[in-house]
Parts: structure tokens; sequence; C-alpha cells
């Protein structure tokens, strides 16, 4: 992962969970990546704690063509630039409810730069 090597990076949010946690997130905002399912963070799990450089939330428009028929779809989006501040593990998490961001307690692992 580009992040991982320490550059900045913008990536799109496609799911539904994490674009609503991105709609609460603001420019400074720190947050925790892994690549661990949502249901399987734990206490141990590790990641990569990044810092919000920008965020911006938009329309995006497709068509889809079947035939003579063509279908326009419209879907809010959301993208953030995030530059990699260090590497982290979980140390506790808060129960999660339904639309709510996974609030994770972490430490952050001092090796990054090595790396």
């Amino acid at each position: 992962m580009e992040l991982a090597k320490g550059s900045m990076r913008t990536i799109e949010i496609q799911s539904p969970h994490n674009f609503f946690v991105v709609l609460r997130l603001s420019p400074g905002d720190t947050v925790f990546l892994s690549s661990t399912s949502l249901k399987d963070v734990m206490v141990g799990t590790k990641g990569i704690l990044a810092k919000v450089v920008e965020k911006s939330i938009f329309m995006h428009r497709s068509f889809q063509c079947v035939g003579i028929h063509t279908e326009e779809c419209e879907h809010l989006c959301a993208q953030i630039q995030l530059r990699a501040k260090s590497f982290a593990v979980v140390r506790a998490s808060e129960p999660r409810e339904v639309g709510t961001p996974l609030v994770v307690d972490v430490g952050e692992i001092p090796y990054f730069d090595a790396h």
C-alpha cells in the first residue's frame, strides 16, 4: 500500500458505513486504517494511523446502456486525502452501532520511519 510507504494518498470511499464516517471527518483528524474486516477488528489488530489532509464530497453520475435504453444513475461519493503518520496496533475498541464509526484506542508503533 502506497500509504504505508509514507506518501500521501487519496482514496475514494465506496462502502456506505465508511461513507457516513467520512462525513464526520475534518482535515486534521486522525484515522486508523486496516485491511482487517470491520467485524474482525480486535485488540492486536495492526494498521496505519493517517492524518486527513483534505476531504471532498461530490455527486458521481454514470450511464448504463442496454440495447436502445440508456439509464442514468447518480450517487454521492467521498474522497479523502491522507498522509501516513505511523503504524499502530489496536489496544481497545468501543461497541459499535450501525451508522456510527468504530472507535478504537491505538498504540503507535515507533518504527514507522525505519520501514
